[in-house]
């Protein structure tokens, strides 16, 4: 069989309409425990989120199927421990995130070494303004790292449209957009930025959120190739 019948025979376009909501959703969720810290309220939607909860069957010899069941499972007891133990969560946020000196500085351009504002935010604030792509939170910068994946959910949804409304090649476009964004912003200090949450983080919850986050970003890098490859054989 020959590789255009192989790549055919996996996707069609109702499933890969499938793959980027699935993708949207997951990144929204990762975005969302970059910028914020989490409520009873939203680990409670998360133990109950039917599409979390179905990675690691969509993944079954991977990581990201381990990590997947590790976070839910933390996810799970933080929502089982007293007030004062989410409270210490907060903190640990804080410690991390925020803090005079953060353990894990959420901003590329600090992570990639250079100033506060540098190189690395003026590119993609550049990307984000060409994509149309409005920070609503102006309290964050467009390299914070929620904002780089919120950014992914954004066109991940922008592409599903596209696609949805015949417009193959502008989908493709926007696929494209992002697997360059991604080589070129995301994938270059996120999976590092991770490492630094698992070494040293106090808290499980963190410690697995950012061992899922890796994994997740290590398989959508290459899911993303398969589905351009796919959609450039067919439009």
């Amino acid at each position: 069989m020959s590789s255009n019948n192989m790549i055919s025979n996996i996707f069609s376009n109702p499933i890969i309409s499938s793959i980027l909501l699935f993708r949207a959703h997951i990144y929204s969720i990762i975005s969302h425990l970059f910028l914020l810290e989490p409520t009873k309220e939203y680990l409670r939607e998360l133990v109950q989120d039917p599409i979390l909860k179905s990675v690691p069957t969509r993944y079954p010899e991977s990581e990201l199927k381990r990590s997947t069941v590790e976070f839910l499972e933390a996810v799970e007891e933080l929502l089982n421990v007293e007030e004062q133990q989410l409270i210490d969560v907060w903190a640990e946020y804080t410690r991390l995130f925020i803090a005079p000196r953060p353990i894990a500085v959420p901003f590329e351009s600090v992570q990639r070494g250079g100033p506060f504002k540098g190189k690395s935010w003026e590119e993609v604030r550049e990307r984000f303004l060409e994509d149309g792509f409005i920070l609503e939170d102006k309290s964050v910068l467009e390299d914070h790292a929620g904002v780089e994946l919120e950014y992914m959910a954004k066109t991940c949804l922008r592409s599903y449209e596209l696609l949805n409304e015949g417009s193959i090649e502008d989908s493709i476009r926007i696929l494209e957009r992002q697997r360059r964004f991604m080589e070129e912003h995301v994938m270059k200090w996120i999976p590092r930025l991770c490492d630094v949450i698992s070494q040293n983080s106090k808290s499980s919850f963190y410690r697995t959120f950012a061992r899922f986050t890796k994994s997740f970003l290590e398989e959508d890098f290459q899911l993303l190739d398969e589905l351009l490859t796919y959609l450039k054989l067919t439009s």
